[in-house]
């Protein structure tokens, strides 16, 4: 749970239809503080630990 986190490090939503993640979101940003971001089909998340991550279109190459 997003609480539990000393830093709050940001969230990543890569599952479930676009407005049930944008709801999601939503929720969390207000509820909990957290810096969250809904990512798009065919995005790439690049997790760097830290609470860092990046975002590239299109599809991995591995």
């Amino acid at each position: 749970m997003v609480l539990k986190f000393e830093n709050r490090p940001p969230v990543v939503l890569v599952h479930g239809e676009e407005q049930a993640a944008t709801g999601l979101s939503k929720c969390l940003q207000e509820r909990l503080g957290a810096q969250v971001r809904v990512a798009r089909p065919g995005e790439v998340v690049s997790l760097l630990g830290a609470g860092d991550f990046t975002v590239n279109k299109g599809k991995s190459d591995e």
